[in-house]
């Protein structure tokens, strides 16, 4: 049995990137009657290293991602090399080799493939998560220890918790319907494991950035990038993520968004960029102070406790009030169930023109289709106001609101609710630059009852003659045109 310093030099052979250090240590296990789990553990996570390593694995040169930057992955695979560890422990455990090794597939999840949208190369992961973590949980044990000997390894860990989290929650639950999918199971597990760790570097498996680093190498690197104030205060953050949407331990949220704002008070990246680009590549806006004292507030709005929900939601808008991730669309729901209608339509408003500033489009489409998105793991069969007509991706997590949509409600609430023709009218039409043809019906048909109700025949009648070229016998022109002629006897 090796000594304390005799394992941690074995461990740091394993784990280099050069073979004749991995063959070393494999030759000093030769000597050793008895492994350690821990060892065991560290042996299994390393062969796929040499064994699945391939073209694909390479993520450019320069890369976003800190397992490339940290070098844990050897450069080419090396058949030789799996093959001599898989050797090795079939000498030194009676647990059936194969298995052992299907255990720690979960791992390699770590590190990145292209993934291909268009002409544009995108980093992402992929692996059946719930299939991978029924095979990892029979020897869960033998890992944990492995954590108690390598500083690499629980690097690792917590990268992997954050990966399970923050890029596959966007992926279906249903392994049957794809290859790649999510598991509430599994990502709550590894995080709580990874919060209770204490890393010795910063952990975020992806480069994060003040403003949006596009895919140039150049760009890159003349980039800004936040250094990180804490060790693992990211994953704070991606836990009460997993409490609040999926465990639903609310108070366990809230605790760890507070942690994580003690941890890194000052992450405020930009996030502003095209959500057909970002949403094959890393599927979410990095994480940010304000997002999280947004999350707080909506939990709070959920609890029912406005008090606590307007004060976070207050000062989340407070870190940047003109920016498309500034929560005015929740400070307008809580001001609706207040019943400050008028007040809630001013915060919808404000959430308009901001993401009008933005760089924000709807999956490539053109520059009229601007939205914002939330997560969402079930869609509601009666969306509520905040929901705005959205369309649900095929996961259904990612719940997009189309601005067209929000300015509608705007419009619709003046005339129908508040019976405010000048506001309606002005909604109306900022609605029109931004709607599809079946929308644009509805707004003219409501604009023609707003000029009628106010007397203005001759928009009214320009109008009713403007919905019939769009739409041959539409029974709304017809009716008010018929209307129309027999006020003006012509």
């Amino acid at each position: 049995m090796f000594q304390q310093s005799e394992l941690k030099n074995w461990v740091s052979l394993i784990e280099s990137n050069l073979p004749q250090n991995v063959q070393l240590a494999l030759a000093l296990a030769e000597g050793i009657e008895e492994f350690t789990e821990g060892m065991l553990g560290i042996l299994c996570v390393n062969f796929h290293k040499w064994k699945e390593k391939n073209q694909y694995k390479s993520y450019y040169d320069y890369s976003l991602f800190q397992c490339n930057r940290l070098n844990w992955e050897p450069k080419t695979k090396d058949d030789v090399i799996a093959e001599q560890i898989k050797l090795v422990l079939a000498a030194h455990t009676s647990y059936p080799v194969d298995q052992l090794l299907e255990s720690s597939q979960l791992f390699y999840l770590i590190y990145p493939i292209p993934v291909y949208v268009g002409n544009a190369d995108c980093g992402g992961y992929t692996g059946n998560v719930q299939e991978l973590f029924e095979k990892f949980l029979p020897f869960a044990a033998m890992y944990e220890e492995a954590l108690e000997i390598s500083e690499q390894f629980a690097s690792e860990y917590i990268t992997l918790a954050q990966i399970l989290w923050a890029y596959f929650r966007w992926l279906p639950t249903n392994s049957f319907k794809t290859n790649d999918c999510f598991s509430v199971k599994t990502a709550d597990y590894f995080l709580g494991k990874a919060i209770k760790m204490q890393p010795e570097i910063p952990i975020h498996y992806i480069a994060i950035f003040k403003k949006h680093a596009y895919w140039d190498k150049s760009q890159y690197i003349e980039a800004e990038e936040y250094t990180l104030q804490s060790k693992n205060g990211l994953t704070f953050f991606y836990y009460a993520q997993c409490c609040q949407y999926h465990t639903l331990d609310f108070e366990k949220a809230l605790f760890y968004y507070q942690q994580f704002l003690k941890a890194e008070p000052e992450l405020l990246p930009e996030n502003n960029f095209k959500l057909y680009f970002d949403e094959s590549s890393k599927r979410y806006y990095y994480p940010s102070v304000q997002e999280a004292l947004t999350e707080i507030g909506k939990i709070y709005l959920e609890q029912n406790k406005p008090k606590e929900a307007e004060f976070y939601l207050r000062r989340a808008i407070d870190c940047r009030p003109e920016h498309h991730q500034t929560p005015y669309e929740w400070m307008a729901v809580l001001k609706e169930r207040q019943g400050k209608i008028t007040e809630s339509l001013e915060y919808f408003a404000l959430k308009v023109a901001y993401v009008e500033k933005s760089n924000l489009r709807y999956f490539g489409e053109n520059e009229k289709h601007l939205c914002y998105f939330n997560y969402k793991p079930v869609a509601e069969e009666k969306p509520n106001r905040a929901i705005l007509n959205t369309e649900i991706d095929y996961s259904e997590k990612l719940q997009t609101t189309l601005i067209s949509s929000v300015l509608l409600h705007i419009a619709d609430t003046y005339l129908f609710e508040l019976t405010d023709y000048q506001n309606a009218g002005i909604y109306y039409k900022k609605a029109l630059f931004h709607c599809n043809s079946e929308q644009k019906i509805q707004i003219i048909e409501n604009q023609i009852r707003i000029a009628v109700d106010m007397e203005d025949y001759w928009q009214a009648r320009n109008l009713a003659e403007k919905l019939m070229r769009l739409q041959k016998s539409n029974p709304t022109a017809k009716l008010y045109l018929q209307k129309i002629r027999s006020i003006l006897g012509y």
